[in-house]
């Protein structure tokens, strides 16, 4: 934002701009109308190599989404050894449904979130036997900490701590 302009970049602009490696999946189309054309989805930036790339279709609710994964490798050298640790990480992104429609109560209906987490972490379990971060927008409200999505995640994912940040003042 600049005074109070929304502007936009291009998400392979940004990667260029920054010599960085990635990977894009959209996930539908953003407004509708005449072009200028935008798709919105998710992306991974790195400024290692990525590859073993993975998108993960989630269950519809209102809108199409696509959480996706990737690795990143690299070597871990020690001072004055000439053997050195190869190591891999997973990075994964995911955007979780934010409103499920009015037949699921709205914003209350985090059971559909739960049955996209569900589809991230049973896609990962078949897919990853390096270690993984997880991070995106699960949409929870009220901090999340109750919501069938976030307990889910948080569970496979024990030995790591959770940021949540609230957006906003909304506490969502």
């Amino acid at each position: 934002t600049s005074g109070g302009t929304r502007t936009s970049e291009d998400i392979l602009s940004v990667a260029r701009t920054l010599n960085a490696g990635l990977y894009y999946v959209p996930s539908m189309r953003n407004g509708a109308g005449a072009p200028p054309f935008e798709d919105r989805g998710n992306a991974i930036l790195s400024t290692l190599p990525l590859d073993d790339l993975q998108a993960i279709e989630l269950p519809f609710t209102r809108q199409r989404r696509i959480a996706i994964s990737a690795s990143i490798r690299g070597v871990r050298g020690v001072r004055g050894v000439d053997a050195a640790t190869p190591w891999t990480l997973r990075i994964v992104t995911a955007h979780l449904d934010a409103l499920a429609g009015a037949s699921r109560l709205w914003v209350f209906a985090s059971g559909w979130r739960a049955k996209q987490a569900d589809a991230v972490l049973a896609a990962l379990d078949r897919h990853v036997s390096a270690p993984s971060v997880l991070g995106g927008d699960l949409n929870t409200w009220f901090l999340g900490t109750w919501e069938r999505a976030y307990k889910r995640i948080e569970a496979a994912y024990p030995d790591t701590g959770n940021t949540v940040v609230p957006a906003g003042t909304s506490g969502h």
